[in-house]
């Protein structure tokens, strides 16, 4: 008899333990947009590079908040494949974006995120209205690498607030 509720017991408090960590699991939003060129470098289907962090805001007071932040750079050769401005490499990841149910919003909201050195300063912000997903946001940008007008960086990030977020601005 003790056997058995040893085990219940256990079994009980092992349950808790993944519904817990299911529900504070990070929340990283990627992306599958492929790559605009192919590129001869080692890369993956959709980007170069990713890169996973938490951005942690400090309220005081024991409160916390965490954003999940995803960073995907891809690197363009202009002139090539039917991309010869930048514009045409911003558009191409505009229209992904917007076929992903993204809405396009005014860049001033990607401030607080944009911590990268972009050499024009500019970028675009974008938001996921959802029902069950507070606003993530998502900045997209591009400069040109090696200080000429060939090779395009393009980074696309997101930020997704998590649950604590979600529960305090309620």
């Amino acid at each position: 008899m003790r056997k058995r509720v040893l085990i219940y017991t256990g079994f009980i408090l092992l349950l808790l333990v993944l519904v817990f960590l299911y529900v504070e699991r990070p929340r990283y939003l990627t992306f599958e947009i492929p790559m605009p060129q192919e590129f001869p470098r080692y890369a993956g289907e959709y980007a170069e590079t990713e890169e996973f962090s938490t951005l942690v805001s400090n309220l005081g007071f024991g409160q916390y908040h965490h954003y999940f932040v995803y960073r995907m750079y891809v690197s363009t050769s202009l002139g090539g494949q039917g991309f010869e401005t930048q514009k045409d490499v911003e558009n191409y990841y505009d229209e992904r974006l917007k076929q992903l149910g993204w809405k396009e919003e005014r860049a001033e909201l990607c401030d607080p995120y944009m911590t990268e050195f972009l050499p024009n300063g500019s970028y675009r912000a974008y938001v996921y209205p959802t029902m069950y997903i507070h606003d993530p946001i998502a900045c997209l940008a591009s400069w040109f690498e090696f200080g000429d007008e060939e090779y395009l960086q393009t980074l696309i990030k997101t930020i997704n607030p998590s649950r604590d977020v979600l529960r305090d601005s309620d």
